[in-house]
């Protein structure tokens, strides 16, 4: 291959991995975004939990309502949690395409970087951002189900006695 052929192989190459970059800049943007639709779900399950709380709930027994969203609210995370696992594969995914690609470049700039956080095996070099991302709808998820079975034992147990 002649020089000037290799240099038009090392540009269109360029493009490629621009525009496969930037589809992975936008999977963490879609990401982004989804993380704060879920957080503002779950913020109003909060709020409607406060609701109950300051005006009550009319004929309905409390303890329906709360364990009702409850269960809402653990559903809710469920599916933030999916949506998380989702985009990391997709994530992971176009992160290989790029590592494959950049071989073919005279810099590999995401090989380096992941070189210097150690590939994630240590988490003191790097700690992936998933990893961190899913402590918040765990905790909602968890606090919510806590919240369900807890209102509904008191609820069943207050009602037979």
């Amino acid at each position: 291959m002649t020089t000037q052929a290799q240099g038009e192989n090392t540009n269109h190459l360029i493009e490629i991995y621009k525009i496969h970059a930037a589809a992975a800049d936008d999977v963490s943007r879609r990401r982004d975004s989804a993380n704060r639709m879920y957080l503002g779900a779950t913020t109003a399950v909060i709020i409607a939990i406060g609701v109950i709380a300051r005006l009550g709930t009319g004929d309905l027994p409390w303890w329906i309502a709360i364990a009702g969203l409850g269960v809402l609210g653990a559903l809710i995370e469920s599916g933030w949690l999916g949506v998380i696992k989702a985009h990391r594969q997709l994530n992971e995914k176009k992160f290989e395409v790029l590592l494959e690609l950049e071989k073919q470049l005279p810099f590999d700039f995401y090989q380096k970087e992941w070189d210097l956080m150690e590939e994630g095996k240590n988490p003191k070099a790097y700690r992936e951002v998933t990893i961190a991302e899913k402590d918040l709808p765990r905790y909602f998820q968890w606090a919510f189900i806590v919240m369900a079975v807890g209102a509904t034992v008191w609820g069943l147990v207050t009602t037979m006695s």
